[in-house]
């Protein structure tokens, strides 16, 4: 079973500071590893081994008005990226509007060129307030957008619920399929309703939302996560799961989460209701957030962050099964304006006061294995199910049979074997042999922690995983006889038996 939220712990831990405003953090998936820090008055900052880089990524400062919520509010990276070598922004101009624009690399790989812009798609707007901002590409190759209601208390021209406009929705349209600017999919959901007059905007994928100014997918489900800023009473978390094929209604300005706000003869049987919600003496400003998919923190895997702007709490959201489970883990200092995560999954967080971007982790206590030895010599055996094998003190050996199994050595020399499943093995303190078995295994590397020796590992099948602050960029891959030895500096972290040096590359790190 899962650790429960409620017992879970975080900590922060700074990775780069000196930041002005920061909006939005992501990658590019392209396997550089390299951080993007987006700062409202228009630049994008690169973090690259825990520090920003001197010259910006891009700065459009130029051409944005950056006052109250507008300003430069995110990018994304299409896929294929690193091929392509453009991207995408979400600004507000010099006229207040909203615009989506795609930029394209100069020679320099950390350096845009400005000059570059191609106009996707301009919004207008009527207030300053209520911009939404996110941009982000969907599994299925869409740029989603996020688009508050306009502005203006009560959402006053009722425009999220208006299906000829675009404000107070969620958008979708294809900007890689070569047309100009854009196409709209075949599959959303407005492009085969009765319009006469054309009127009907099927750009839009859902609607009912007042300012979605952070939403995010889940890597490995392709669910989208999203949190829905309010008004005056209550703070919200919708999901819409990937098998949806669009046109949820959320409600606002009929519903302010699950409260009536408004239209009291508004029938609110198709709208679809918030996940979890949150009202005034817990916060004010929801800052929608990412589940945890990294592998520094496994007590957070799956595990939906988010946050207060206002008041810097922190909770946890997870499924189980029909149900959600739902806790306050942590209640910061810090102005969150963002969320984001690195190319292995693992989850930061951006203070807009401070300018720092920090590393979210578990501080709480590993989980209770399955089956746990003593701090003497053990022999743990597990079953043919999934199992989780701790092995504490002494010089255990630890063997999982079948399924998919964690095996956590401890301290001590320990010998773990995984067999059949894909297992996860970590030596913890000592010079420890693991061994994987069949399955695709991953074998987890920490620092100053011993030299494990790894009998069995298969390039194209296992992977090596990078605990704590591990970066591949910090690695020596060394040849050491017939064998690969891992290290950093002076700490040998592992060998691989019977491996090439030259065949370990940076996709065999997650």
């Amino acid at each position: 079973m899962p650790t429960p939220l409620a017992s879970l712990s975080l900590s922060f831990t700074p990775v780069a500071n000196n930041l002005t405003n920061p909006v939005h953090i992501t990658n590019a998936k392209d396997g550089s590893d390299r951080l993007f820090v987006v700062e409202q008055g228009g630049a994008i900052r690169i973090i690259q081994n825990g520090q920003p880089l001197a010259t910006p990524f891009l700065n459009i400062a130029n051409r944005i008005s950056s006052s109250g919520e507008q300003g430069l509010l995110s990018v994304a990276f299409p896929p294929g990226y690193a091929s392509k070598r453009y991207f995408y922004v979400n600004y507000t101009d010099r006229n207040g509007d909203t615009v989506i624009a795609r930029y394209r690399l100069s020679s320099n790989p950390n350096i845009a060129n400005p000059n570059s812009e191609e106009v996707i798609l301009t919004i207008p707007q009527p207030a300053s307030n209520h911009n939404g901002g996110q941009l982000a590409f969907g599994a299925d190759g869409f740029l989603y957008i996020g688009m508050g209601d306009g502005g203006g208390a009560g959402d006053p021209q009722n425009f999220a619920q208006n299906p000829t406009s675009l404000l107070g929705k969620l958008l979708r349209i294809d900007v890689e399929s070569g047309a100009v600017p854009y196409t709209i999919p075949a599959s959303n959901p407005f492009t085969q309703v009765n319009d006469p007059g054309d009127r009907i905007r099927d750009e839009i994928w859902a609607s009912g939302l007042r300012n979605p100014w952070r939403f995010s997918f889940d890597r490995q489900t392709g669910d989208l996560y999203l949190g829905d800023v309010g008004q005056r009473s209550v703070e919200e978390i919708n999901v819409q799961p990937a098998t949806s094929s669009g046109g949820e209604n959320y409600g606002w300005r009929v519903l302010e989460g699950s409260r009536r706000f408004a239209d009291p003869n508004t029938d609110t049987s198709g709208f679809t209701p918030p996940v979890a919600e949150y009202d005034r003496s817990q916060g004010s400003s929801v800052t929608g957030g990412v589940v945890y998919r990294g592998t520094a923190a496994p007590n957070l895997q799956g595990v939906y962050l988010y946050g207060d702007f206002v008041n810097g709490r922190v909770w946890g959201l997870r499924r189980n099964g029909n149900q959600w489970e739902n806790a306050l883990l942590d209640d910061t200092p810090y102005g969150i304006s963002s969320f984001g995560e690195d190319e292995a999954g693992n989850v930061y967080l951006a203070d807009y006061f401070n300018g720092t971007i920090y590393a979210i982790n578990d501080r709480s206590p590993i989980r209770p294995a399955s089956l746990t030895g003593t701090p003497d010599n053990d022999i743990i055996t597990g079953t043919s199910g999934n199992n989780r094998l701790a092995g504490l003190g002494g010089n255990d050996t630890l063997i999982g049979r079948g399924g998919n199994d964690r095996l956590v050595g401890g301290n001590g020399a320990d010998r773990l074997v995984g067999n059949g499943g894909q297992d996860i093995l970590t030596g913890g303190n000592g010079s420890d042999i693991l061994s994987g078995g069949l399955g695709r295994d991953r074998f987890i590397l920490q620092r100053g922690a011993g030299r494990d020796r790894i009998l069995d590992y298969q390039v194209g099948r296992d992977q090596l995983g990078l605990s704590g602050n591990l970066r591949f960029e910090n690695l020596d891959i060394l040849q050491r006889g017939n064998n690969t030895l891992i290290r950093v500096g002076n700490d040998a972290l592992a060998v691989l038996n019977g491996i090439n040096a030259s065949q370990i590359q940076r996709t065999d790190f997650v």
